[in-house]
């Protein structure tokens, strides 16, 4: 189950990064650098309690 999810939280990176120009907020958080990783993170773990 683990590497599943390391899989999908690449594909769900990888869809934002197409999806969402740079320089862009997501609920108020930069998506630069450690902005970007932080509201990255955040996904992941609410991805990860609703499995």
């Amino acid at each position: 189950m683990a590497e599943d999810i390391s899989v999908e939280m690449i594909d769900v990176r990888t869809a934002i990064d197409k999806a969402v120009p740079a320089g862009s907020t997501i609920d108020g958080v930069h998506l630069s650098n450690r902005g970007y990783d932080a509201w990255v993170a955040t996904l992941q773990s609410g991805i990860r309690k609703m499995m």
